[in-house]
């Protein structure tokens, strides 16, 4: 795919078209199920993002930057294109929302979740218990890393609208 949107926008100009061709045809594949196959070793979020960054070096050839010494996170701010493994971890909070607002049907996935019930008042913030797991496999079960990271942004996800939620969510990943 990377192959098709280089020859087939190398003679456009305007950067903003071939960042929708991208977007399009290459991203679309990166985050198709991603709730599912969400990477959760470090170097197969590095693979994934150097794929990623094929496409914004060409982005940046065409902008006239220098790609023999490219910054990638300078081009991604120039051409507004979130890293893929802050998009992955929007996505799946934005699935935990849903399916906690009861806009996502899944019974079964709902009663796999483990909140967070303490006995006596403390300052922890944490919505979700999560297993201890003898394997890593095990610890990064698609639900229990979602609900993780959910402990670690901290944000209320009952009784807000949903663009509410999206906002916040929004200003914890992207700053």
């Amino acid at each position: 795919m990377l192959g098709f949107v280089k020859r087939s926008c190398g003679m456009l100009k305007r950067v903003s078209c071939i960042k929708a061709v991208y977007i399009a045809f290459v991203r679309s594949i990166l985050e198709y199920c991603l709730i599912v196959w969400s990477p959760y070793y470090v170097t197969h979020s590095v693979r994934l993002e150097k794929v990623q960054n094929k496409p914004l070096r060409f982005l940046a050839y065409k902008l006239g930057v220098n790609v023999d010494s490219i910054d990638y996170s300078l081009i991604r701010v120039m051409v507004n294109i979130k890293p893929l493994n802050l998009r992955r971890q929007a996505a799946e909070q934005i699935f935990l929302f849903k399916l906690l607002n009861g806009e996502v049907h899944a019974s079964e996935l709902l009663h796999s979740l483990n909140f967070l019930a303490p006995i006596k008042r403390t300052s922890s913030k944490k919505l979700f218990y999560i297993n201890m797991h003898r394997t890593n496999y095990a610890m990064f079960t698609p639900i229990d890393k979602i609900c993780s990271d959910a402990n670690g942004l901290n944000i209320n996800m009952f009784s807000v609208p949903f663009s509410k939620f999206r906002r916040e969510l929004e200003h914890k990943l992207y700053g």
